[in-house]
C-alpha cells in the first residue's frame, strides 16, 4: 500500500445483473429453509458459524 494514501478510504465496484425474469414464490423459499435449519445434523452439536456476529461495530 502507498505510504501517502488515505486508509480510510474504500470503495465497491459492482454491476447489476438480473439473475431470474421473476420474482421466486417466497413461500415455497421460506418453507425449504425452514426443512433445513430443523432436519440439519450439525457434527459438533452447534448451529450457525463458529465466528462472532456483529452489527455494525457491535458484536452480537
Amino acid at each position: 500500500m502507498d505510504s501517502n494514501a488515505d486508509r480510510n478510504t474504500h470503495f465497491v465496484a459492482y454491476e447489476f445483473r438480473v439473475m431470474i425474469p421473476t420474482v421466486t414464490d417466497i413461500t415455497s423459499v421460506t418453507t425449504r429453509v425452514a426443512e433445513i435449519h430443523k432436519n440439519c445434523i450439525s457434527p459438533r452439536n452447534q448451529f450457525g458459524i463458529p465466528y462472532p456476529a456483529f452489527d455494525g461495530c457491535k458484536p452480537q
